[in-house]
């Protein structure tokens, strides 16, 4: 079942409340549009700070982000910026949840407030595959996921990482190659997470034209061609489990 608009406010949300933010910070309201699957929501609100947060009923901008903003205009391009990197994140953390600007309002014009709404609201992305990482101590016992923090989100190695997993179509070994290589070149301890050698292998097979198709990194066989068959969707499952607990070695 698919939520459209819900109520907010009886979500056991653990990110900040609006109510927390500085009053002198509230001139600019944006107001963000969703749909998808609730539990999509509370999951990428849980688990990644984006710059999104609850006001009563409705899922707002942090207001706080719009401080140097004078006009309508300035906020609904910053506001645009902050919306289309919340997708890429919840496009990997949670595919089929969609967001929008839905209208920027200005609460020191007066009363009643000031409210634009401009033609240019984003849609939001979509993948077709997503793996829930999980990690467990030596007791057994589930380890809680930590919570994704802005600055963490905003460096511009995880920014691109993500971006390639948004726009990956079935067959992009290529695509793959890449997140592979940005997450090697960060020296993520892939070999404590036994990862290291499945990675090395889907990078091999996504470089053999022979093995992938044209979908492979190169147009041209070098070398031997991998000598076991390999799916798309395992690999990509693989590399999004990779991402997923890079960004947590992150944190």
């Amino acid at each position: 079942m698919v939520a459209q608009h819900p109520h907010l406010a009886s979500s056991p949300f653990s990110y900040c409340h609006i109510d927390e933010i500085d009053e002198m910070s509230k001139r600019w309201r944006v107001t963000v549009d969703w749909s998808g699957p609730q539990a999509a929501l509370d999951h990428f609100m849980d688990r990644a700070d984006t710059g999104l947060l609850q006001d009563g009923s409705e899922l707002v901008v942090n207001p706080v982000e719009f401080q140097e903003c004078s006009n309508a205009g300035a906020v609904n391009l910053l506001a645009i910026q902050i919306i289309q990197k919340s997708m890429l994140v919840a496009a990997f953390l949670s595919p089929g949840l969609s967001l929008r600007i839905k209208a920027i309002e200005d609460l020191a014009a007066g009363t009643p407030s000031a409210q634009y709404v401009f033609a240019d609201a984003i849609d939001g992305l979509g993948i077709s595959s997503f793996f829930y990482a999980e990690a467990y101590d030596a007791e057994g016992n589930k380890i809680p996921p930590a919570r994704w923090p802005r600055h963490v989100l905003a460096q511009p190695v995880v920014s691109h990482a993500l971006e390639i997993l948004a726009n990956l179509r079935k067959g992009d070994w290529a695509g793959l190659f890449k997140v592979i290589e940005l997450i090697q070149d960060d020296r993520a301890p892939l070999a404590e997470w036994q990862m290291k050698t499945k990675l090395e292998k889907i990078s091999h097979y996504a470089n053999s034209p022979a093995a992938a198709g044209k979908g492979a990194r190169h147009a041209v066989q070098k070398g031997s061609a991998p000598s076991k068959k390999m799916t798309y969707e395992e690999a990509s499952n693989t590399v999004r489990e990779a991402v997923y607990r890079w960004i947590d070695w992150k944190c």
